[in-house]
């Protein structure tokens, strides 16, 4: 998060910060990204995240908001992009690195 603000205030784009700690916490996100006119969304990973991303994809369609999330499931779930690794193969490296 911290290279995230960094970047940020380099760029000259204003950060908001929304955390979700539940499932019951998503409307209430997405609103208030619309009230302060939020122009994109930044998802960084996290289980509870990754775990309802259809619902988040859905959400972030209905906002019309350009988004990009870490993990390539998101995308395959609807999303617009994705910059990060893909679970899958992230797993089978990691069973090379146990066999070895």
């Amino acid at each position: 998060m911290r290279e995230v603000q960094t970047t940020a205030q380099a760029l000259g784009v204003q950060l908001q910060t929304l955390e979700v700690l539940s499932p019951d916490g998503f409307e209430s996100a997405f609103a208030a990204m619309a009230r302060e006119h939020a122009e994109a969304l930044l998802v960084l990973g996290d289980p509870l995240l990754l775990t309802h991303r259809i619902r988040i994809v859905d959400l972030v369609a209905k906002g019309q908001l350009p988004a990009m999330y870490d993990l390539r499931e998101f995308v395959e779930a609807g999303g617009l992009m994705a910059y990060g690794p893909s679970l899958p193969d992230l797993f089978r490296r990691t069973a090379y690195y146990v066999e070895s």
